[in-house]
């Protein structure tokens, strides 16, 4: 869950803020965005792109306070969700911030993209040393166990595995991060019972991708879950 990467220690903006004051405090934490925190309760973001906007609607005010604007509701988090979840809510909004809070509205800190990245790439196994293998599988007729059954058999340890469907929608694209001192045996055997490698990282006699397409696809294409 995201509970862990909850930041307490980022400053927020409160309605009594003049547009001056928040332009500077947006500006320091280097986010480019904030929320607003009235008494506890979240009541909204400001997002640096959105300042001049701001700025106009506030020329006809008395007051230049945070208060006189009308701010759309906000994009929150629940402290409980999972970090895929989150990613996928970060994949649809412009900002690398999200507020955490409650159904009532009760502000708990701010969950950032390259925090949820990194716990994502910890779940993932990202960082440890390994072969990553792609290939394509009938939608239906297959059977998971199976394939991990397979893959153990042949002496290589399952570190992780994610599935989606193919473009057309009859097939299953399984990735998968293995433990193996010999990929290319590995990939023979799977082909030879009938599984279609895509893809398999540090394998020179598969020549599947290049090199260079390798180091940047590898953490790619796994994160695509």
């Amino acid at each position: 869950m995201i509970n862990d990467t909850v930041r307490t220690d980022i400053p927020f903006l409160r309605p009594s803020d003049d547009l001056d004051e928040a332009e500077q405090i947006i500006e320091d934490a280097r986010l480019g965005g904030l929320p607003v925190v009235d008494d506890g309760k979240l009541t909204g973001s400001i997002l640096e792109r959105d300042l001049d906007a701001y700025r106009e609607m506030l020329e006809s005010k008395p007051n230049h306070q945070l208060s006189s604007l009308i701010l759309p509701a906000p994009v929150t988090l629940p402290a409980g969700l999972h970090p895929y979840e989150a990613m996928k809510l970060f994949s649809k909004i412009p900002q690398r911030f999200i507020p955490v809070a409650d159904k009532d509205a009760t502000y708990a800190g701010l969950v950032l993209f390259e925090d949820v990245m990194t716990k994502v790439g910890k779940m993932l196994s990202a960082d440890s040393e390994g072969v990553v293998i792609e290939m394509e599988v009938p939608a239906h007729q297959f059977r998971m166990s199976d394939l991990i059954r397979l893959i153990e058999q042949n002496d290589a340890r399952v570190l992780n595995v994610a599935s989606r469907l193919t473009e057309s929608g009859e097939g299953q694209q399984i990735t998968m991060k293995l433990q193996t001192l010999e990929p290319f045996r590995l990939q023979r055997t799977l082909e030879r019972y009938s599984y279609v490698i895509t893809y398999i990282s540090h394998s020179d006699e598969s020549a599947l991708l290049d090199d260079t397409q390798h180091k940047a696809q590898e953490f790619i294409r796994y994160l695509e879950v």
